[in-house]
């Protein structure tokens, strides 16, 4: 499969005002930025054969200090929407309306303190949990297969930083992770087969942006990242990762619509959660976006 013969994106931006016409690059098909492959590939064996090497996470306490998200610059006199504040003046008539069910389990998975920035995957009889800087695993009635432990050297075999994820590929029951390293490398994690425990992992490693976030999609692994230069999205080659192939191709697009100078746009492509794949093609990104961005 060559990814840049058929990796055609269609890009929706969710804007909380009208932008500029002009600011605005077209909503249209547009060429790859980039095209390469992972800078490295290596083959990690089971968590489970390597019990000796598995460092235990040490819990964080304080206050978390991540405000990232709460300082963006902004254009002195634009309303803040603290008086004026258009969703709570009209509310969508849908709005609390939708019954659940109730949960089926409750349990504590991470309650330290710092950074939490969690995510979760769920299997057919794992529940992967990630925060930060660590992770656990539980089977599905809340109880633990491995406590909180570090990422490293546990699946990602050097040091790394944080901004851990987790999602499960349904389609093909194997588990992704992302980690990412300091200078900006990224490593992406999969499993090289059904049971994050027992089985191993083929580690990618590639230089992508802070806060990066990957998603399922039919045709690809789809990451995005906070990047204020070039605005990179990235489509990875889903089958070949799957196999362990080094030569997995890795394709890069400009992300348009972008307004201002804050590098934390938070986009992210549409995920598959289950196993009922849509027509190649076609993967969307959504991203935060304001007019008072400065």
């Amino acid at each position: 499969m060559k990814l840049k013969n058929y990796f055609l994106l269609l890009i929706m931006a969710i804007f909380t005002t009208t932008l500029n016409a002009q600011e605005i690059v077209p909503n249209v098909e547009q060429n790859p930025s980039y095209i390469g492959t992972f800078d490295s590939m290596v083959h990690i064996p089971s968590i489970a054969s390597r019990m000796n090497e598995i460092t235990r996470a040490v819990p964080l306490t304080g206050e978390p200090q991540d405000k990232r998200s709460l300082t963006y610059p902004v254009i002195i006199g634009k309303d803040p929407q603290t008086l004026d504040d258009y969703l709570a003046s009209h509310p969508d008539p849908a709005s609390q309306s939708i019954r659940v069910a109730p949960p089926i389990v409750v349990f504590d998975a991470y309650s330290a303190g710092g950074v939490s920035d969690p995510d979760m995957a769920v299997g057919p009889n794992h529940l992967f949990v990630t925060w930060n800087t660590a992770f656990a695993i539980y089977d599905k009635n809340g109880n633990v297969l491995l406590p909180p432990t570090s990422p490293n050297p546990a699946i990602f075999p050097s040091s790394g930083c944080c901004d851990l994820t987790v999602t499960y590929d349904k389609a093909v029951d194997r588990w992704v992770l992302t980690f990412l390293f300091a200078g900006g490398n990224q490593n992406i994690a999969v499993s090289d087969g059904p049971d994050p425990i027992n089985d191993g992992w083929y580690i990618y490693s590639q230089s992508f942006n802070d806060y990066q976030k990957l998603s399922i999609w039919s045709d690809g692994y789809y990451v995005s990242q906070n990047e204020q230069g070039s605005n990179k999205i990235f489509a990875l080659e889903r089958d070949q990762m799957l196999a362990g192939n080094p030569a997995a191709q890795i394709v890069g697009f400009n992300l348009p619509g972008i307004q201002g100078t804050t590098p934390f746009f938070s986009p992210q492509f549409f995920n598959i959660s289950d196993d009922t794949m849509p027509a190649a093609g076609g993967a969307t990104v959504v991203f935060l976006q304001d007019d008072a961005f400065a």
